[in-house]
């Protein structure tokens, strides 16, 4: 969809812009959000995602894997090398995004989106907290969330954020959630635990939806962003 390809573009031209400027240590640091990998493990991800689709490579077993074989395949590149590597991957890749069906080209734009916070948090720079990409990825998080919640056959859940409020699931709104875009965005992409989830301000019970808040899952360790 042209609106994903235009909103991964502005990511990608962002955190390759982030990412050349740092030194070894910053290189090296742990992401809290995804605890086994690097910065430079999680920009070779990334980078290699664009190579590997713009190339006709796709998943041919479990995405897991073949995530885990872009990584390591590119652990002996520099960030300059994975930072070329997405640039030239660029322009097919998100030709491609433009032509995938929305929840393809979501869950792809909602990856870089998650992961330049990610290395932000490893590197200590907020920032991108707000604009055109992350609210669409916000958009397409919380209808994935809507999914779930009908599948778990609970009401649906009004969400109040900084743009406004959403209603996501089926029927009228049985419970509200109160946060910021930003705290919803890593939420709903399993950047909090459920802890952290259930102090948001909520009206009614929250606990039915703690569990399925997240896209991926849950992390260990509250991360403080």
């Amino acid at each position: 969809m042209e609106e994903h390809a235009k909103a991964y573009a502005e990511v990608r031209e962002r955190l390759c812009g982030l990412v050349s400027s740092l030194d070894a240590g910053a290189e090296n640091a742990m992401t809290p959000g995804c605890p086994e990998w690097r910065v430079r493990d999680v920009l070779a991800h990334v980078a290699g995602s664009a190579a590997e689709l713009a190339g006709g490579r796709f998943p041919s077993g479990g995405v897991e894997e073949w995530i885990a074989d872009q990584v390591k395949s590119r652990s002996d590149k520099s960030i300059g090398d994975l930072v070329a590597e997405w640039t030239d991957a660029a322009p097919g890749f998100e030709s491609l995004l433009t032509t995938m069906p929305g929840v393809m080209s979501g869950a792809l734009t909602g990856d870089a989106v998650t992961h330049e916070q990610d290395i932000r948090a490893a590197i200590g720079k907020p920032g991108a907290r707000e604009g055109a990409a992350l609210e669409l990825v916000l958009d397409y998080y919380a209808e994935q969330l809507g999914t779930r919640i009908a599948g778990a056959g609970l009401g649906a859940l009004r969400i109040c954020h900084s743009r406004g409020e959403v209603a996501v699931g089926e029927g009228d709104p049985a419970v509200t959630v109160t946060t910021d875009d930003f705290e919803l965005l890593r939420a709903l992409t399993g950047r909090r635990t459920t802890d952290q989830i259930a102090a948001y301000k909520w009206e009614g019970d929250a606990s039915p939806y703690l569990e399925i808040f997240s896209n991926y899952g849950m992390p260990d360790a509250p991360i403080i962003e």
